[in-house]
Order: C-alpha cells, then sequence, then structure tokens
C-alpha cells in the first residue's frame, strides 16, 4: 500500500487539501484540538463519495458527575459531550453513523502502564527541575484521575460516513 498511503506531519487546524482527496480520514483524540464540530465539518467536504471517517472522542459516560471529574475535564475539554451527545454532533455535521463503541478501560492502562513507568523514570532524571516536576506531576495526576474516576468518562470510537456530496 506505500504507493496509496502517504504520512504527514503537519498542523490538522492548517492542512489544505483538494475536495473528496481522501477515503479515510482517522483521528484519535485530537478533533477537540480544534474543536470536534469544526473538525468534522472541514474533514466532511475532503472525503470522497463513500469515504468514511474514523474518530475517537473523550465522553461522558454517565450522569451525577462529581465535581472533581468536572474540573479535571473542565480545562482541557470543555465541550466533552455524551455518547449520544457524539452520535448528534455527527448527524449535525453531515454524517451518518456506521458505528460505535466505547473503549473499554483496559485500553487506557494499555496506554497509562507504560505511561507510569516513563514518568517514574523522568522523576528521577529531571530532579530539581520546577518546570520538568511540574509536567510529570501533572502527567502523573491524569493517572490518578482516570484510577479514582474510570467509571464517570471515556472514549467513544466512531465510524461515519458523509450524507450526500
Amino acid at each position: 500500500m506505500a504507493d496509496r498511503v502517504r504520512a504527514m506531519r503537519a498542523d490538522m487546524r492548517s492542512v489544505e487539501f483538494p475536495a473528496a482527496s481522501f477515503d479515510l480520514i482517522w483521528c484519535e483524540g485530537a478533533a477537540y484540538i480544534m474543536g470536534s464540530a469544526k473538525a468534522l465539518t472541514s474533514w466532511r467536504s475532503l472525503l470522497k463519495r463513500g469515504g468514511r471517517l474514523a474518530l475517537s472522542e473523550a465522553v461522558w459516560l454517565r450522569s451525577g458527575l462529581p465535581q472533581d471529574v468536572r474540573r479535571v475535564w473542565a480545562e482541557d475539554y470543555p465541550d466533552m459531550r455524551t455518547v449520544e451527545g457524539c452520535r448528534a454532533l455527527l448527524r449535525d455535521c453531515g454524517y451518518r453513523l456506521l458505528g460505535d463503541f466505547v473503549l473499554p478501560e483496559a485500553a487506557w492502562w494499555e496506554y497509562y502502564e507504560p505511561m507510569k513507568q516513563r514518568l517514574e523514570l523522568l522523576a528521577s532524571k529531571y530532579a530539581g527541575d520546577t518546570v520538568a516536576e511540574s509536567i510529570l506531576r501533572k502527567s502523573a495526576d491524569e493517572i490518578a484521575d482516570y484510577r479514582k474516576y474510570a467509571r464517570y468518562y471515556g472514549y467513544v470510537f466512531l465510524v461515519m460516513e458523509a450524507n450526500g456530496p
């Protein structure tokens, strides 16, 4: 597939391609950077007829959120939605949902366990560097927050097709 696939390193907010350039756009956990609605809207025209968009999005999994978990996400993703809210958003942006599922907690721990080990190594390497220590502490807090609040948030993986031309 090397003749058909090209990897690029670019800012997704300013990449310009002709309309109908892609069979597939795949974005894991990053659409919120430009705003999920804006990402969905701007990427729609880039898909060829029958093209697909695969997207993972942070979501609230239940109501009755403790203030602490709201605070955790308020700074990084204040517009976080529920799974149904994500489904409604993609419909509003002109897509047809082909399928979705919530990633299991195990998927988070496949990410967090190696991260935790790396943080421990970096803590000794950067001891005394207040900027590095702050970044490492924030990363460790993220892991601790997920351990405490996993039942309240997660990621939904959605596959969709653009409606119409």
